[in-house]
């Protein structure tokens, strides 16, 4: 799934925050901050079977409460 559809619309529907840079954060630190965001969709279950990419795309999308 895009981040944005750009044939609706070439602006992104939510600010992707920055996660991937020099010094990129660890699995463990994605793990935790996804869960601080939202806690009830991404249980330990679901987070275990997710990738680092899949880890970095929920955080850039998953809006703070």
């Amino acid at each position: 799934m895009p981040a944005f559809d750009i044939i609706g619309s070439t602006a992104p529907q939510l600010t992707p925050r920055v996660t991937r840079h020099y010094g990129r954060k660890t699995v463990a630190q994605l793990k935790t901050e996804i869960q601080a965001l939202d806690a009830t969709t991404y249980t330990d279950r679901v987070v275990n079977n997710m990738t680092y990419d899949d880890l970095v795309y929920a955080v850039q999308v998953t809006p703070e409460a």
